[in-house]
């Protein structure tokens, strides 16, 4: 990220149950992003190999009308918001957070048989065991080799283009956005290009908390159902990789792009 001007955002976030938050710049929450970024323009220079350092750091200041699951009370991931009764309270909170701050390092090697890349980026919302806390969580961990990548990065199937300029980091509900592990050979085609990859099949659900609260009460559940989480009642199967492709033509007025999946599901 090139400057090292600091960016000023006026954030706020109201939630209400069941229904979508909504951003307002009257509550005067404000969000504060610097940039960092090596003053040379080829980055840092070891020999032959180049490597820039970037990213930024982000503080949020979020009130919330209302509360969420407060592993996620720092953005809004609509499948936290209760869909009966306050099981989180119900008197509003104020929150602090500086978990979509972003490190990262970016590195790029000639040989004589091609050029290799490297990413290595990192942001702070803590997962699985860390959900909720401000730790390390990989973004991207993506090499490539002539028309060859490997690692984690977006998925094939999905075009980060189209990812819209919003406050919140979850983003639009519905949008195909997510990272992947995955082996991508990709075929030039002048402007354009076509790619095929081989992904790690994540056929998860997120149900929220309506399934381990809730799913003992609908007709003809046992009882001892009451207990049970998400996981207990949901189980994957993911003995085959997901299979996508994807056409990209650019042109003078944006792109267009047309993608598959093949995959295994239950």
């Amino acid at each position: 990220m090139a400057g090292s001007r600091p960016a000023w955002r006026l954030k706020g976030r109201v939630t209400s149950t069941g229904l979508a938050a909504a951003v307002l710049s009257a509550l005067g929450v404000m969000s504060v992003t610097t940039a960092i970024a090596d003053d040379a323009d080829d980055g840092i220079r070891i020999g032959d190999l180049s490597m820039n350092i970037y990213g930024f750091v982000q503080a949020d200041f979020i009130y919330d009308f209302k509360r969420v699951d407060p592993d996620w009370n720092d953005t809004l991931r609509v499948s936290t918001i209760p869909t009966s009764g306050e099981p989180y309270g119900g008197d509003g909170e104020f929150v602090t957070s500086v978990r979509q701050s972003r490190f990262g390092v970016s590195a790029n090697y000639p040989t004589d048989n091609g050029l290799v890349t490297g990413l290595l980026e990192f942001e702070w919302f803590g997962t699985g065991g860390d959900a909720g806390q401000t730790t390390p969580r990989l973004r991207h961990a993506w090499g490539t080799w002539k028309n060859i990548g490997a690692g984690q990065t977006w998925s094939n199937f999905m075009d980060a283009d189209v990812f819209p300029n919003t406050i919140d980091y979850w983003g639009p509900t519905g949008m195909i956005f997510y990272r992947n592990q995955q082996l991508r050979y990709t075929f030039p085609m002048g402007e354009d290009e076509f790619a095929i990859s081989i992904e790690d099949p994540s056929t998860a659900l997120t149900v929220g908390r309506f399934r381990d609260e809730d799913s003992c009460y609908l007709p003809g559940s046992p009882e001892n159902n009451c207990g049970s989480t998400a996981n207990e009642i949901f189980q994957n199967k993911n003995d085959v990789p997901d299979l996508t492709a994807r056409y990209r033509d650019n042109t003078d007025w944006g792109h267009w792009q047309l993608a598959g999946i093949v995959r295994k599901l239950g």
